[in-house]
């Protein structure tokens, strides 16, 4: 944000060096080089103090999300839109600041000459409609930063907090489509994995491990079903106890079935009819404390 502000700052600085007449290319605080603007950084040292003031007046009276802000792959951090337009909303105190400056430097070096050298004075810009003055600046009443109202990114409305992005009625369409975003992705990675030879799931472990686990639960099934004999109709899982699983959390299934999250997400879909042995705990689930009832 410092470094924005500086090139905001040095902008106006270079602005009000040419309204004076002077060239911003030809510094005396810094060494002349073709790839900057010598003297409009020699202007912008002296209101140093001011821009950061500022920036710490700025940092004490808000909060900044991490929305605001954008990480490069290089690792260079740049500010998003809505923050750069805040911070640019501080232009017209840099060009009131700046003016002043250049003005002060032109009558040094006029005087400095022994010959008298009308200096042209920097408050022409803008206000009798020259220079970048007329570009929708706002007034110079005030130095307090503006808060612009920030509206919604999918129809436009005006919304009541800057913090906000989408009204009310947008914001659970912008969920539901990140939420399928999300999954297209991960689904994506998914097959990728399951397409490489670096599967995880296709590892010796993870196949013992499945192996036993389908083992285990074959055993736990003839051990059930020897005790408790048929039938079992799994139209009265899908009528008595199907409906009810919708008030479930996966987690909540997991832990009353001892069975994986894909296959409880099955389940509750209603893709899958578990074995007649899960029948009781499914039941059984509180869906308020996620326990099972006594």
């Amino acid at each position: 944000m410092l470094n924005y502000l500086y090139a905001l700052v040095e902008f106006e600085c270079r602005l009000a060096l040419l309204a004076v007449g002077l060239d911003p290319g030809l510094g005396w605080a810094h060494r002349d080089a073709p790839y900057r603007d010598s003297a409009a950084l020699g202007v912008l040292e002296a209101l140093r103090p001011e821009v950061e003031a500022h920036l710490l007046q700025l940092l004490q009276s808000r909060t900044f999300p991490r929305r605001e802000f954008a990480e490069l792959p290089s690792g260079q951090v740049r500010l998003m839109p809505d923050l750069a337009r805040t911070l640019a909303s501080s232009l017209p105190i840099w060009e009131g600041a700046a003016a002043t400056q250049a003005a002060w430097v032109a009558r040094v070096l006029a005087l400095s000459t022994g010959v008298g050298i009308r200096v042209s004075s920097a408050v022409t810009r803008g206000a009798r409609g020259k220079g970048h003055g007329t570009m929708g600046r706002g007034s110079r009443k005030g130095s307090g930063r503006p808060r612009f109202p920030s509206s919604c990114r999918e129809c436009g409305v005006a919304l009541s907090s800057i913090d906000r992005q989408y009204c009310d009625e947008c914001l659970p369409r912008f969920k539901d489509e990140r939420t399928g975003r999300l999954v297209a992705a991960a689904r994506e990675v998914l097959a990728e994995m399951r397409a490489s030879s670096d599967d995880p799931a296709r590892s010796p472990e993870a196949v013992a491990k499945r192996v036993a686990t389908n083992a285990e639960r074959r055993e736990s099934a003839l051990a059930w079903e020897g005790q408790n004999p048929g039938p079992h109709d799994p139209e009265l899982f899908r009528r008595e106890i199907a409906p009810s699983l919708q008030n479930l959390t996966l987690p909540q299934m997991m832990r009353a079935t001892g069975l994986s999250s894909a296959y409880c997400w099955r389940i509750r879909r209603g893709d899958r009819v578990p074995h007649p042995m899960y029948w009781s705990a499914l039941r059984s689930v509180d869906p308020e404390d996620g326990y099972l009832r006594g």
